[in-house]
């Protein structure tokens, strides 16, 4: 199997190490690479600890705005891998590569983390990340209190509507 993580990652922290932790930990017949949006270059450093641990790792070309090209160049980068899975961490992994791999017919995974709301803008895009779920094959929580959120009848409602 061949699983193709996906990220926005700006610099390395606490997502980008699970990430990197969940690859370390599957069987050896797993193979992993990574995917990150440039993100102005800020993506590197992930890309950095991606490749010391032995993966391979790679930043987008195209990235925003031109996120329709952005979502061509991960479908051929996907289809040149053989991707079987794309788990995608973040609500621009989650639109692009939702829509990549379903392109290829391969399944997109959502990792979500939970929402912080922290500003309009993050609050724009979570309520759009939150909307976007329901499109994923599947959806991981990282913990039993997101899991909870996201099985609440509370996000069920606000996402029908």
């Amino acid at each position: 199997m061949h699983i193709v993580h996906l990220t926005a990652s700006t610099f390395f922290g606490g997502p980008e190490r699970q990430m990197l932790g969940l690859a370390r930990a599957l069987p050896s017949d797993c193979q992993t690479a990574f995917l990150s949006f440039a993100e102005g270059g800020r993506s590197q450093e992930f890309i950095k600890h991606v490749r010391w641990n032995g993966f391979d790792g790679a930043a987008l070309k195209r990235d925003t705005p031109n996120l329709p090209a952005a979502t061509w160049e991960l479908a051929s980068r996907l289809h040149n891998a053989r991707a079987d899975v794309v788990l995608c961490h973040g609500y621009k992994a989650n639109l692009i590569g939702r829509i990549a791999a379903h392109a290829l017919d391969i399944p997109a995974i959502a990792v979500s983390r939970g929402w912080t709301g922290e500003n309009r803008k993050v609050l724009l895009y979570e309520t759009a990340d939150r909307l976007h779920l329901r499109y994923m094959d599947r959806v991981v929580c990282v913990s039993a209190g997101q899991a909870r959120k996201f099985a609440s009848p509370e996000f069920r409602r606000a996402e029908r509507s």
